[in-house]
């Protein structure tokens, strides 16, 4: 299917130079390995919302976003400045700020934050074939064959299916909110153990409020499914609202972050931090203004006026409440003024003289190669079915630096184009044509034989050990590393040589 534009005021040539170009700035157009290359667009200020759905850079709502010197804060502290210390991964959602080019489909984000969902112990172990994961007996959250897992349990053993899940495990969920109420999961993070500060969190909106109920606290009704709901009492000084001095009111989408699941008790949760996460406030960075937003969600119509999570949208002639889509526009006050908008469906892109569809996709190197499966920045992905645009699974090794389009299904990447990428290509993803480099892509990973900054030296990412190499002019973020340094690397495949142009250490962080 493809993305439909409505109203943009945009002229055909750009919708079809979108088309072409999908959300990485370039692809085979014509099946003989030739690149397109995006038309030349500036990158203007802008604000994303959405759910990463390709890495290697990271992919939200069709724009590929440098992430190598941007904070990443914790959604924990949302509003705040803790930084959040895991690899940045499929199915998670973020809010960010930074500069984008929504033609050719690239960014430099500044500041990343993780939007967290529901947090918790499961309550039971799921069934095979499950569709509802309930946490601590207060959420049901909903999971289906595109939902991503990852992570390790308690025990050390890595969780890719929902089939490795058991009662009492911990996890971490990223979802979106339904229609219906129900919180869909888009990733489920198995945790080796539960953060000290918050043990609970609860994902919803605001159906009541009552602040009469004592003179200390007030009391919320949180719908969290669409057949849970939790009160939740949030007492000064204990419970704080975030942002400081928001205003909440009915139908106020909110996370709810309390100490531990005993937190819950007698149908009452008492809270220690109730966060809004409306997109206006996600989008909303201090010391930053941004020329438009771009957000991603649920539509839906009270009275004469239409909402995309919990935003109040004009300008877009919507007809029909529960159609997921992307908006882009710019605020006036709390409102997004649309300017673009379009349904949200699979993406498409040139397979030779057909189209192939795509929600997902990864760049960087092969790894794994057995048969037609591998792994590229640790996710499992299946060729069986993929058009070749440039060279065959024959000519793949591990190594290989590949652009990979597909689908996430029950744990892995159903590819349904793949290109392998060359260090002779004139095109790389900067569109700096000046420099026969390649494309270009980040990966997370560990150092170890490092010696110098000029030397050879070894990076770990996701158990695949690479050689590596920096370029003379490399860029280093926050010093240098030193052997068992944690970092983020932006480079290029040089045979089989990752040649590294931009390396940031990133103080405590671990692999999930």
């Amino acid at each position: 299917m493809f993305k439909r534009f409505f109203n943009t005021g945009f002229s055909l040539a750009l919708v079809a130079a979108l088309a072409a170009c999908g959300s990485s700035g370039s692809d085979d157009t014509n099946g003989d390995g030739t690149v397109y290359v995006a038309p030349t667009s500036s990158a203007v200020a802008a604000t994303y919302n959405g759910t990463i759905s390709g890495l290697g850079s990271i992919v939200v709502n069709g724009v590929r976003f440098e992430t190598v010197g941007a904070s990443v804060v914790d959604g924990d502290d949302l509003y705040g400045s803790t930084s959040y210390h895991m690899p940045l991964a499929i199915g998670m959602t973020v809010a960010l700020s930074g500069s984008a080019d929504d033609v050719g489909g690239t960014g430099q984000a500044s500041t990343i934050r993780i939007l967290g969902g529901v947090r918790g112990y499961l309550a039971a172990t799921p069934a095979a074939n499950a569709t509802l994961l309930n946490i601590a007996s207060a959420q049901s959250v909903v999971v289906d064959s595109n939902t991503v897992y990852g992570g390790t349990r308690s025990n050390g053993a890595a969780v890719t299916t929902v089939a490795g899940l058991l009662a009492n495990d911990a996890v971490e969920i990223y979802g979106v909110t339904q229609t219906n109420g129900d919180f869909l999961a888009t990733r489920v993070t198995a945790l080796p153990s539960m953060p000290g500060l918050y043990q609970l969190a609860l994902r919803g909106s605001i159906t009541a409020i009552n602040s009469n109920v004592n003179t200390s606290a007030n009391q919320y009704t949180v719908q969290t499914s669409n057949t849970d709901q939790v009160t939740v009492a949030c007492a000064s000084p204990g419970c704080s609202l975030s942002p400081s001095g928001v205003s909440l009111s009915v139908g106020a989408p909110v996370r709810v972050l309390a100490a531990s699941a005993n937190s819950l008790s007698g149908g009452v949760l008492s809270a220690s931090v109730l966060q809004a996460v409306n997109p206006r406030l996600l989008t909303s960075f201090s010391g930053f203004t941004a020329n438009y937003a771009k957000i991603k969600g649920l539509t839906q119509q009270v009275g004469s006026s239409w909402f995309v999570s919990g935003v109040e949208v004009t300008g877009a002639n919507f007809t029909t409440p529960g159609v997921y889509v992307e908006v882009k526009g710019s605020w006036s006050g709390q409102t997004l003024v649309a300017s673009q908008w379009y349904a949200e469906n699979d993406r498409t892109v040139a397979a030779g003289s057909s189209q192939v569809s795509y929600n997902n996709e990864l760049f960087g190197p092969v790894a794994s190669l057995s048969g037609s499966t591998f792994n590229v920045q640790g996710v499992p992905v299946n060729s069986t079915n993929a058009y070749w645009a440039n060279g065959s699974l024959s000519s793949l090794q591990n190594g290989s630096y590949v652009e990979v389009k597909g689908a996430m299904s029950n744990g892995q990447l159903l590819a349904s184009k793949i290109e392998i990428k060359t260090t002779t290509s004139a095109n790389n993803d900067d569109h700096d044509s000046s420099t026969l480099h390649g494309s270009q892509f980040e990966i997370y990973g560990s150092i170890s034989n490092w010696t110098s900054q000029t030397s050879a030296f070894s990076l770990t990412s996701r158990g695949t050990v690479y050689a590596a190499q920096n370029v003379a002019q490399v860029r280093f973020e926050h010093g240098l590393p030193v052997n068992g340094s944690y970092v983020e690397a932006k480079g290029y495949m040089q045979g089989s040589t990752f040649m590294v142009v931009k390396l940031e250490v990133k103080n405590g962080y671990h692999d999930d």
